[in-house]
């Protein structure tokens, strides 16, 4: 099945292209509470506007803070967030599909900011039997470490993500995205092939009305938020304020994402969209029952909700346990297993506060390239409760902090930490930045500090970027305080836009500590079509 999946993929890249309806940015710095994202300009982006990774199309920020050319954003996942990644705000096209103009553009006029229309439009081509968006990578990953333990290890991932809303066939649309992945010592392994393999989403819509829809394939669907993508068949029906859906199909295997048809599951899901002026809210809520070999092994509810105003947004998300096994007798309850709320409100265009609670299950990566302690830290400072706020101090500075604590089942004492950071823009009006942030943390293993600066530029009208940034991280071991983390890491990385949408990225890191050196390559190449 993968090859017929593959062979179609690639076979339908070489036949179409279309408008590109999305605004398009890079993650230019992280930090432990927020990431930074650079546009061409941020006129027609708004606060609390959703981030969407272009490689894979998942939600992973909230924008909470701007200047002219950035955002600063809240994580609502980490993964695949790394420094030049290429990431999206959704928009929607001009009713006559033509760019839009920026003369007289106010940056500080609020009404520009709920203008939704794309300020780029890329490869505009006239109306064919195929209408297809997409975007073709190649991405290198380079680790040498001097520690004993550790040898040079490379590894390639080549993606490809394809949206058409055409298919040959009147009210048929088609999606996928998919990844392939080696490590270079090992690509010779033919046992291991289909399991670089991973095709996250690969499915057919067929629309007869607007009020049905039909989606078959390794279907994603927006309504089955805590499902991910299962192989299998989905209907919904749209009617008044209402989408109400069924779907039965397999999850995919948890190894290598093959089909599975051990893990079959169904389920079905109610959703209701509601307007009132300027005000945006949406509620769904969804029951799915999950097998292993014929047997249950879960049965649960998902509860979401979504406010948005001009100025405020409010998310809040549940999960319910309905089926449990104890000494090998099962039986029926109603348990919450998770929960998640955030809100954010922006008093005016300079001060914004952001609070969130996470009491969400642990989250299982497929892969990471974070650092061994980001990874720690993340596993044990993700739940609990956080809170920021930032001001903008002028057109050209503003300023975060942030902080937050969490006390795990295994924790003795609650753990903690607090920041801050200072970005400043278009210094002396050269399209130069300098974004810098200081973490203190406290946690029943570790206390330090982690600080950092990084300054970008920008050349030759935006197509060329260059940044450098020095990082210190400065941990001691809470039960050996003579012992601990302590790096120097030092990054450098180039983006350059070859032609209107082809991106060529390189970053460099070298992490210095007591017993090691690290040396990090990241080099990727992208296509936007």
């Amino acid at each position: 099945m993968k090859t017929i999946i593959l062979s179609l993929t690639v076979f339908s890249v070489l036949l179409y292209s279309q408008n590109e309806l999305k605004i398009p940015g890079t993650i230019i710095y992280i930090s432990s509470q927020n990431f930074y994202v650079r546009f061409e300009n941020t006129v027609r982006v708004t606060v609390g506007d959703t981030i969407y990774l272009s490689e894979t199309g998942t939600e992973v920020g909230i924008v909470k803070y701007l200047s002219s050319q950035s955002a600063a954003c809240s994580y609502l996942a980490t993964t695949g967030i790394d420094l030049n990644s290429q990431v999206y705000i959704r928009t929607k096209k001009n009713d006559s599909g033509s760019q839009p103009t920026k003369q007289n553009a106010d940056e500080n006029d609020p009404s520009l900011w709920n203008d939704l229309n794309a300020t780029k439009t890329v490869n505009t081509v006239s109306e064919n039997n195929f209408n297809l968006s997409g975007r073709v990578s190649v991405r290198s990953f380079t680790n040498y470490t001097t520690s004993s333990t550790h040898a040079q290890n490379q590894y390639w991932r080549y993606g490809l993500s394809l949206r058409s809303n055409k298919v040959g066939v009147k009210n048929l649309e088609f999606q996928s995205s998919a990844m392939y992945g080696y490590r270079a010592d090992k690509w010779k392994n033919a046992g291991s092939v289909w399991n670089n393999l991973k095709i996250y989403d690969f499915f057919f819509s067929y629309k007869p009305s607007a009020s049905f829809t039909l989606q078959a394939g390794r279907v994603r669907n927006q309504n089955l938020y805590s499902l991910s993508t299962f192989d299998g068949v989905l209907f919904d029906y749209t009617f008044s304020k209402f989408t109400i859906g069924t779907f039965v199909g397999s999850h995919p295997g948890w190894q290598n994402m093959g089909v599975n048809i051990k893990l079959m599951q169904y389920g079905a899901f109610l959703s209701r969209e509601d307007s009132i002026g300027k005000l945006r809210m949406s509620n769904n809520i969804s029951f799915a029952n999950q097998t292993n070999s014929g047997k249950t092994d879960r049965r649960f509810l998902y509860f979401l909700h979504r406010t948005r105003l001009t100025n405020f947004s409010f998310a809040l998300s549940s999960e319910f346990d309905l089926y449990q096994v104890e000494l090998n007798s099962a039986k029926s309850v109603f348990e919450p297993t998770s929960i998640y709320a955030s809100i954010l409100y922006r008093f005016d265009n300079k001060l914004s506060f952001d609070l969130s609670y996470d009491a969400r299950k642990t989250i299982y990566y497929f892969e990471s390239f974070k650092s061994t302690i980001d990874s720690i830290l993340d596993s044990r400072m993700r739940q609990g409760v956080r809170l920021g706020a930032s001001y903008r101090w002028s057109r050209t500075l503003s300023v975060g902090l942030n902080g937050g604590f969490t006390k795990q089942n295994d924790d003795l004492h609650p753990s903690f930490y607090a920041g801050t950071s200072v970005a400043i823009n278009e210094i002396s009006n050269l399209n130069f930045s300098l974004i810098g942030d200081l973490t203190y943390l406290q946690s029943n293993y570790l206390n330090g500090f982690a600080y950092g600066i990084k300054i970008n530029k920008s050349f030759l009208l935006n197509y060329l970027n260059m940044g450098l940034g020095l990082r210190r991280v400065d941990y001691l071991l809470v039960r050996n305080t003579s012992d601990g983390v302590a790096q120097n890491i030092l990054n450098a990385d180039v983006r350059l836009q070859l032609l209107n949408s082809l991106y060529f990225n390189l970053v460099y890191e070298f992490v210095s500590e007591k017993r090691a050196t690290t040396n990090r390559i990241f080099i990727g190449l992208s296509q936007s079509f």
